[in-house]
Parts: structure tokens; C-alpha cells; sequence
């Protein structure tokens, strides 16, 4: 135990140096060297100095050099030529000789290395971030066997970065290596893996995608029904528009039954009652906790539906929005909170050429998750996430009084300016969806950059959801699906029916087109 906490605990320097006068007759220079790891890989560097004259020559060595390319100091070579030759090959060094090469500019030194990677990673999850980024810049240079041999080589052990490094793996092979034997058996590991909805529905249709390109079409549909299963996750719709499916028992939104007993029982919660208070007093913020709370111990579909409603019922549609998606985690599909419409008083009459309702909703929802009172930490407001200095310029643009109070305070105004900026955004881009999802969150001139790098599918000159996927943003390629999925929900909450968004065409409502994943 002694041992373990010195290994692993963090301490004020006066802490660190009476903990090891106390206890210096059960620790070793072995344990002083696998904390000076450790503090390295956790990068606290002062705590890694004090600790120099605790450890053995070769690992004072080895650290300094980490250090060195940590902190890019000049004389990295040197440093690096002092470690002995049994550590050379540490994991840690490796590592910090990858991060050293991508932040100077030398791509290909980095995926050399990466190509060469010793057995034990160290700390995998570290290394995610200068893998990823080295498998997409080597496919922007053309370099997609590099990039392939780095994704199928990865490593990884957390589930999300496994999960994402056998999914790139697979559609570089399918996509671009012709090789969909090869990518099915990635895009099943992936599945095999993954529990959530929006990674079980991509893993089985990129699996489906790769049986069709065997010419195996029975399997194809077999995991297309399982991508399916998932209706309103992005993968999960494409699955469907490949079946030519029109799943209106799979897309209702009607909610599950609750016996009066589990009312009663549930009601009685002193927690639930705490809940309700909040929700009484307006504090929103609070009453999130408690609702969250909740949610990760709910059990049962019923339970799940009482929790969710407590955010409407109180007029904090945000807090259903978060309960509602951690029961979809568990395969309870509460649309009606998930996706809720209130809006409030919004005049788009301004607005020229207003764009669809659905499509509002759907950004609203992943902007703000319908807080009007959010803001990020870069200084977004209220329901659409709108920066001040844009809103004003969008205010000036239809002749309407800037306030930025209102911008949380007003969800009308804010979804007018929001629905004007976004109008323009589909006009810039001819009505194209994702390129217009892709430029309201990461912004026009990338988005113009990478038309020019990877092609524009509105021409036909790359598919699509392969253009999608390219984005080197994690997070605006999530957002562009997320909000694109929540489109053909809002559409049916509001039409009654289902309705397709054609991922070629970006946009307009249509039948199912089997060709749109062929």
C-alpha cells in the first residue's frame, strides 16, 4: 500500500519529502524510478526534477531527455544519445519523440516512429491523440498504406480509442484500399466492442457497407438491420435508407408505460422530492444534478421516463434533453424529451429564405441542448450558441436592436439571429446540409479549405459521407452527424411521417435511395 501510494499519489513538495523520511526503508530505487514514469507521462515536471537524486543513472538520464522534447528545449539529440541503449526504447521516450517531431512540422519522422511502436504503449489512451492525427494527415498527403498501418497498429485499450482506431482502420481499407474482407473484420471487432447506440449503428453499417462491396449482400442486409435497430443515430438511418425501410413502428413516439405503484414508489424518493423542490424554486442548475443523479442509477424504462419529464415539467427542457440521452444509452428511446419542440416566440419573417424548422431544432439541440441560458467558455449565448460580435452583425443585417442580455434571456431573438446566420450558411452553400452544419461550427474558411483538399460532394467528385468523415475535427464531424440524425427525428415529431435526408444531396426531404451507400 505504502509502496502503491508513492507510485501513484501526487504531494506538495514538503508532503513528498516527509512521506519519504518516514517510509524510506520500504521504497527502493525501483519504486522511485516507476514514479518518476509516472510523473512524466502525467507531466508534472517540477515533481519529476525533485525526484532526479532518488533514482538510478540510466533513468535520470532517460527522464531528461523526456523532458527535453517535452518542453522543446534546444539539444533534444544530445539528450536523447545519453540514454542507454536498454531504454531507448521506452515507451515513454518514443512517445515524446512523436509529439516533439508532429509539433516541429515533421509528419513523416512522426509516423516513422509510429510504424516502429514498441509492445507496451506505457499509457495507450496518450498516444490516441498523435496516432489520430498522424493517420489523417497521412491521408491527406496520399499516404493511405501509412495511414492504414498505423490505425490497424494501434494499441489501444480504452474503449473509445479502440473503438475509433478499428473504425478508421476499416473504412481505410474499404474505402481506399479495396479491401472489404480486410475492413469487415475491423468494422466487427468495432461492434463487438461498443454498447452505445451511435457506435453499435456505425460499426454495423460500415460492416454492411463492406459486405456489399464483397458482393455478399445477404450479409450486407444482415448488418444493416442491426444498424438499423438504432433509428435515430445517424449510421443507424443510413442503415435504414439502404434497406429502403420506412420504420414508422421503430420511430414512434409514444412512451413507456408506468404502473401506478412505480409512480408512488418513485414519488416517495426523498431524492425525487429534493428534485421537485428545485424545479419549484427555478434552480436549473441544481436540479439537473439531482435529475442526473437519478438517471445513472434508473433501472427501468418507466423509471427513466419519470426522471426525463422532470426537466419539461419545470420548463428546463435541457434537463430532459441530458436524461433522456443517457436512457437512449440503455436502448430506451424517449423522444418526446429527447427532442423536445418549444421553442418560444421566434419571428423568422426577417429571415430570407428561413431554414426548416427540423433543422433549427436539431441545432438548437446540439448546441445547447435547449438551454436558453447557456454559454460556453468561448462566450456562445443562449439556444443557437451565438458570439456576441456575430449576433451583432446579424442584428445590423435585419434591421433589428443588438442586446446581448437578450440573447439568453429572449429565445426568440435568439433563434432569429441564429436562423438568420444560419439561412446564410445554406445559401453559401447551395443548400447543402452538412457543409453548412460543418461551417456553423467550425467555420466558413475550413470549410472552404476542405472542399479544396478533399473534393466537394455536392459534385459528385467525393460520396459524401466519405467527405464527412475526412473532417479533421472530431468534434465537428460528431456535430454535423448529431445535428443531420436529429433533423429526420424533428421531421417526423413534426410531420407525422418519416422523412429521409439524402446524405448526396445534403438537404431536401426524400424517398429511400439504396444508391445513397452504394
Amino acid at each position: 500500500m505504502l509502496r502503491d501510494t508513492w507510485i501513484n499519489a501526487d504531494f506538495p513538495a514538503h508532503q513528498e519529502k516527509s512521506f519519504l523520511r518516514k517510509h524510506k526503508a520500504v521504497l527502493g530505487v525501483d519504486h522511485h524510478n516507476l514514479r518518476l514514469d509516472r510523473l512524466l507521462w502525467d507531466e508534472r515536471r517540477r515533481a519529476a526534477r525533485r525526484l532526479f537524486r532518488h533514482v538510478d543513472k540510466s533513468h535520470r538520464r532517460l527522464a531528461q531527455a523526456r523532458l527535453a522534447l517535452m518542453e522543446r528545449r534546444r539539444g533534444v539529440d544530445a539528450a536523447i544519445k545519453r540514454v542507454p541503449y536498454g531504454l531507448v526504447n521506452h515507451p515513454g521516450l518514443i512517445f515524446e519523440r512523436v509529439r516533439w517531431r508532429r509539433r516541429a512540422g515533421k509528419d513523416s519522422g512522426a509516423r516513422e516512429l509510429l510504424l516502429n511502436l514498441p509492445a507496451d504503449l506505457g499509457r495507450p489512451g496518450k498516444w490516441w491523440y498523435e496516432q489520430s492525427y498522424q493517420i489523417r494527415q497521412a491521408i491527406e498527403d496520399g499516404l493511405v498504406d501509412d495511414a492504414y498501418a498505423v490505425a490497424s497498429g494501434h494499441g489501444q485499450i480504452d474503449n473509445g480509442s479502440f473503438a475509433e482506431a478499428e473504425w478508421l482502420a476499416g473504412w481505410l481499407a474499404l474505402r481506399f484500399l479495396n479491401e472489404p474482407i480486410v475492413a469487415l473484420s475491423h468494422f466487427t471487432v468495432m461492434y463487438d466492442r461498443v454498447r452505445y447506440p451511435i457506435s453499435r449503428a456505425r460499426a454495423a453499417y460500415w460492416a454492411g457497407r463492406a459486405a456489399r462491396a464483397d458482393d455478399d449482400e445477404d450479409r450486407a442486409k444482415i448488418w444493416f438491420r442491426l444498424a438499423a435497430r438504432h433509428p435515430t443515430t445517424f449510421y443507424g438511418q443510413l442503415a435504414s435508407q439502404a434497406l429502403s425501410l420506412f420504420s414508422t413502428d421503430r420511430f414512434t413516439v409514444g412512451e413507456p408505460s408506468v404502473a401506478p405503484e412505480l409512480r408512488d414508489r418513485f414519488e416517495a424518493r426523498p431524492l425525487v422530492q429534493a428534485a421537485r423542490m428545485l424545479g419549484e424554486a427555478g434552480d436549473f442548475e441544481a436540479l439537473l444534478t439531482f435529475v442526473m443523479h437519478l438517471s445513472r442509477g434508473a433501472r427501468t424504462p418507466g423509471e427513466h421516463l419519470l426522471i426525463s419529464q422532470m426537466g419539461l415539467t419545470y420548463g428546463a427542457p435541457h434537463v430532459s434533453v441530458k436524461a433522456a440521452k443517457r436512457a437512449t444509452r440503455s436502448g430506451i428511446h424517449l423522444v418526446a424529451y429527447n427532442y423536445p419542440v418549444s421553442f418560444g416566440e421566434a419571428d423568422v419573417s426577417r429571415v430570407p429564405d428561413p431554414p426548416e424548422i427540423a433543422l433549427l431544432l436539431g441545432l438548437a439541440r446540439q448546441e445547447s441542448e435547449m438551454n436558453p441560458l447557456a454559454v460556453s467558455g468561448a462566450g456562445a449565448r443562449g439556444l443557437m450558441q451565438l458570439k456576441p460580435s456575430t449576433a451583432k452583425q446579424l442584428s445590423q443585417t435585419l434591421d433589428v436592436a443588438y442586446s446581448t442580455s437578450r440573447l439568453t434571456h429572449d429565445p426568440g431573438y435568439n433563434i432569429m439571429l441564429g436562423s438568420a446566420y444560419l439561412s446564410k450558411l445554406l445559401s453559401d452553400y447551395r443548400g447543402a446540409y452538412a457543409l453548412a452544419l460543418a461551417a456553423y461550427n467550425a467555420g466558413p474558411s475550413r470549410v472552404d479549405r476542405w472542399l479544396r483538399t478533399y473534393g466537394d460532394p455536392r459534385g459528385g467528385a467525393i460520396d459524401a459521407i466519405d467527405w464527412i468523415e475526412l473532417v479533421p475535427f472530431s468534434e465537428t464531424r460528431n456535430y454535423v452527424q448529431r445535428v443531420l440524425e436529429s433533423v429526420r427525428v424533428y421531421r417526423y415529431i413534426l410531420n407525422g411521417a418519416p422523412s429521409w435526408t439524402d446524405i448526396r444531396l445534403l438537404g431536401a426531404p426524400v424517398g429511400p435511395d439504396t444508391t445513397a451507400v452504394n
